[in-house]
């Protein structure tokens, strides 16, 4: 499966993306840094995608922050964040 990463600013249009990840072809693992360099708390949607044949199915991965902090979660399903828009 080739796997691909997108952060977004929010989860409403006008969608603005501000960091990617597509670099592998092969299922080999996709990664991306990215900074909030203002001095305000930054929501951040990130979304995972993939494409070839039998690529559904359950993802894992490593968010890190530094520095360490509290960061609110929601899981959903694909589906369930593709229905929002």
């Amino acid at each position: 499966a080739d796997g691909a990463l997108w952060l977004f600013d929010n989860c409403v249009e006008p969608f603005e993306c501000i960091a990617y990840a597509d670099d592998t072809l092969t299922g080999d693992p996709e990664g991306f840094s990215y900074m909030n360099t203002s001095a305000e708390s930054q929501l951040v949607v990130l979304a995972v995608d993939s494409y070839g044949t039998d690529t559904c199915g359950p993802y894992s991965g490593t968010v890190t922050v530094n520095p360490p902090g509290v960061i609110p979660v929601e899981e959903d399903s694909w589906g369930a964040v593709k229905a929002r828009f």
